[in-house]
């Protein structure tokens, strides 16, 4: 060893260049490693799973609630580690509902199953059956179809003493994960254990309400009361779910869904508010729970923004955003609500973080333009004129004026409400007040060629008469086109109306040229001649 040291300092390969060298090669090969790592972890966690409701083979009506109950609660605990992208309950629910399938009693095979994969994208399904046995034990049947390989494995049985469903769901998670070579860290385990609630009769009260909820909404096709008899149940179930365990939030998160769609808002008010008070007391954490406190603020947020209650609904839309700052009505409330109170700059704000999640909102790049309008002539001159060139549209003239008035009063300066109230006045066949708007619009901007056309047409229209200037123009039209005998057609109507329009004259003459009409050209010439020495 001493040998191979003295070695080493004869070649100097302890100086600093050397060192240097060395510690490049060691963070080269350590980012390499993690990269590696870190490829394997992503691989895991990009994986897309479904598990499907379990048929009850019990015999016993009462586990009925376990077919969706245990998928709900696989799903859930599923959520709290974040490894694996899962199908929703609702994506479930769609897709039974779309091959009219029984949740408690569904025929899965390899054909439907095929077909599942392709509905939900996913690479693997867990479905399968559940009985009991005595002494009263529940036991799962697990089945796996991955779509890679195309086979269908049946799992040795899962069983629980006492029907413990909080054990049985411990055990068929980690025997997911297992299963999926899926390794996570102790802390993540730790999540698993903790249930959203401990009663086993609040757990069963959900889930009855839950699959109550579901049928509901097929049978009622959005016509929704609190008096039709599947809410009815549904809604008495959840009271019985949070009687059991007042401290269960999902089941307040429940009974506020099921008071929003039958339309009971203070039922839903209070129902939210139970729900966010215990995230917060209890400090929740998961996904799941987190969008759902997203939107419950949401909602509570809209319910005052509705009342007119501004400051209060800010408050809980931006409490919505610190849960789920992806939540996009969320920020496009705000972007309304911060407009209509003139906070310009924080309804900017909000629209950009409204492209950030959806870049291609059409809606937003018009308020965009609003509020920077706003920001520019003023909002008092911007909404008037808004409404002035909808009422111009629309062909209200009159209306127009009003508005274009009241938003050149709010900002003198501002050029497109000058412009618009022109065109509305020389459509009322007010010549005067037109041309004193296109004057004006020509002081703010003495570029605008349109503007000064318009203007020499309403002083030409105010000096030899509207339809004199109309039948020019539309013979002016055809003679640019060469359609010459319908241009002396159009100039000798204006003509009629004013024999004195010396460009009806010139361009009379001009037709008759073109048609090689001589006569008549030297005859309208001469016309002509004469209107200039009078």
């Amino acid at each position: 060893m001493t040998k191979i040291f003295n070695y080493l300092l004869k070649k100097e390969f302890f100086k600093e260049e050397y060192l240097l060298k060395l510690f490049y090669i060691i963070i080269v090969f350590t980012i390499m490693i993690s990269f590696f790592y870190s490829a394997q972890i992503v691989q895991a966690s990009d994986r897309r799973i479904s598990i499907l409701y379990f048929n009850n083979v019990t015999h016993e009506s009462d586990w009925d609630w376990l077919s969706k109950g245990l998928t709900g609660m696989l799903i859930d605990d599923l959520s709290r580690v974040d490894v694996l992208v899962y199908s929703s309950h609702q994506e479930i629910e769609d897709l039974y509902h779309k091959y009219g399938l029984i949740p408690i009693s569904a025929e899965i095979d390899k054909s439907l199953l095929i077909q599942f994969s392709e509905n939900l994208n996913t690479e693997v399904i867990f479905f399968g059956d559940f009985y009991l046995s005595s002494p009263p034990n529940l036991i799962l049947s697990l089945k796996k179809y991955e779509i890679q390989s195309g086979e269908i494995t049946t799992f040795r049985d899962i069983i629980v003493k006492d029907t413990d469903i909080f054990d049985l769901t411990d055990k068929v998670v980690l025997f997911i994960l297992k299963e999926l070579d899926v390794e996570i860290a102790i802390q993540d385990k730790d999540k698993l254990k903790k249930t959203p609630t401990t009663s086993q009769e609040a757990l069963s009260n959900y889930y009855k309400c839950l699959d109550l909820m579901d049928k509901a909404i097929v049978e009622y096709e959005g016509v929704d009361y609190p008096s039709k008899k599947l809410w009815a149940e549904a809604i008495e179930y959840g009271k019985r779910a949070v009687a059991a365990d007042p401290k269960y939030a999902e089941a307040y998160y429940l009974l506020a869904e099921i008071y929003n769609r039958t339309h009971w808002t203070i039922r839903e008010v209070n129902s939210l508010n139970s729900f966010i008070q215990l995230v917060e007391d209890n400090q929740l954490e998961s996904k799941d729970i987190y969008k759902k406190a997203s939107q419950a603020y949401f909602r509570l947020g809209y319910a005052f923004y509705s009342k007119g209650e501004h400051e209060q609904a800010i408050e809980y839309f931006i409490s919505s955003t610190e849960y789920d700052p992806d939540l996009l009505e969320t920020h496009l409330y705000l972007v309304q609500i911060y407009y209509d109170m003139g906070e310009i700059g924080l309804s900017l704000d909000e629209c950009e973080e409204v492209l950030r999640i959806d870049p291609q909102n059409k809606e937003i790049s018009w308020f965009i333009k609003k509020n920077e309008q706003s920001q520019k002539y003023g909002r008092r001159a911007y909404e008037n004129y808004e409404r002035g060139y909808l009422s111009y549209k629309n062909g209200n003239f009159e209306e127009a004026v009003s508005y274009f008035k009241s938003s050149i009063l709010a900002n003198p300066n501002f050029k497109e409400p000058h412009y618009y109230l022109a065109l509305s006045y020389y459509q009322i066949e007010d010549l005067d007040n037109s041309i004193l708007q296109w004057e004006e619009v020509i002081r703010i901007d003495s570029f605008d060629n349109t503007a000064k056309h318009f203007l020499n047409n309403c002083l030409e229209e105010k000096e030899y008469g509207r339809e004199t200037l109309k039948h020019f123009n539309t013979g002016y039209d055809y003679y640019l086109k060469g359609e010459y005998d319908r241009a002396i057609e159009e100039f000798n109507k204006s003509l009629n109306y004013n024999p004195e329009f010396e460009k009806a004259l010139q361009f009379l003459s001009r037709s008759y040229y073109q048609l090689n009409q001589m006569d008549k050209y030297r005859e309208e010439r001469k016309k002509t001649t004469e209107l200039k020495v009078n």
